[in-house]
């Protein structure tokens, strides 16, 4: 073959397991999960109130009957870039077999979950109180204006798991 009056050169590929890498990735496909796991005990009746933790989540982040307090939102807009490098990191430290696979899932679940737990902590930065309407629903006592989201029950309920997609 010639281009521009040449002989084109072959290109030889040496494939140092890449190819092998992305095979064994898709005979396996995972996610890392992260929220208020039913199976971490997101199921769980903290209160007696008849309202488990995943509920009281769904609560908070949509604003159902309260203020909304979407921390897994905003914590996702913070963050994206940052888990993206993250990702990016965890894939090449797998590459060069530094990390196994299930490794690098735990330390992204472990940082998105640190960094949820970190925009809850500072949650008066981003959130707000209980109206006084909620107050009078759950019983009209001084903690009832306090969200959950910094009694810690809530923040303390995040927890990330890896599974099969």
């Amino acid at each position: 073959m010639q281009y521009n009056g040449k002989k084109k050169k072959k290109q030889r590929i040496i494939d140092k397991g890449w190819k092998n890498y992305i095979s064994e990735l898709r005979k396996d496909p995972q996610e890392v999960v992260i929220g208020v796991l039913a199976e971490v005990g997101g199921n769980m009746d903290e209160g007696g109130e008849g309202i488990t933790l995943y509920e009281k989540a769904i609560t908070n982040e949509f604003g159902i009957g309260i203020p909304k307090r979407p921390a897994f939102r905003t914590t996702f807009e913070l963050h994206e870039r940052s888990l993206i490098m993250l990702a990016k990191k965890m894939d090449n430290a797998v590459f060069q077999q530094q990390l196994t696979i299930n490794q690098a899932y735990d330390r992204i679940g472990e940082t998105h979950k640190g960094q949820i737990q970190t925009v809850m902590s500072n949650g008066r930065k981003h959130f707000q109180l209980n109206s006084e309407n909620w107050a009078e629903i759950k019983g009209g006592t001084p903690d009832s204006v306090t969200p959950l989201i910094w009694t810690g029950q809530y923040r303390g309920s995040i927890n990330h798991k890896t599974r099969k997609r």
